[in-house]
């Protein structure tokens, strides 16, 4: 067995511990969070693969948590609102006036009701708008066909 301070690279030993200063190379600090750049000397937490210290793993956990403010899903109901109608808009349309019944178009208003629904989040996300979501698809597609029913018509 070789001795760990004997500088031979690639080998590892669980002997003895090498404090941070002797194993570092050029004099740097050995592991920094790569999001602040601070040095982690004891604890760290990794994300994406990268070292991250306790602080940045508090911020970007706060980040990717679902919505759960109701301000912020009212906000977001309100973008996926216009979203839909706009979806219902362009279903209709094209039932109307191409005579086509594609189901793309019901796939096309649910990207942009979802697009919507994460504007009006901040770009959050989470379980209650997955749920939103897949309410105003359906109802999207059902508002295009209202004015048929309405008629008394069949589409197209």
């Amino acid at each position: 067995m070789t001795d760990p301070t004997s500088g031979a690279s690639g080998d590892l030993s669980f002997d003895r511990a090498i404090p941070a200063a002797a194993a570092s190379v050029g004099g740097q600090g050995g592991v920094t969070c790569a999001n602040c750049q601070r040095s982690l000397t004891e604890v760290y937490h990794t994300a994406n693969g990268e070292p991250i210290c306790a602080n940045c793993r508090h911020i970007l956990e706060g980040a990717t948590r679902g919505v759960t403010q109701p301000a912020t899903l009212v906000r977001a109901l309100a973008f996926g609102l216009v979203a839909t109608l706009a979806g219902a808009f362009l279903y209709w349309a094209v039932i109307r006036f191409a005579n086509l019944e594609i189901g793309l178009i019901a796939i096309a208003s649910g990207w942009m009701i979802g697009k919507a629904l994460r504007a009006g989040a901040n770009g959050r996300g989470g379980r209650a708008l997955q749920f939103i979501g897949a309410g105003l698809v359906y109802l999207s597609v059902a508002m295009a066909y209202f004015p048929f029913v309405m008629q008394g018509a069949p589409p197209g």
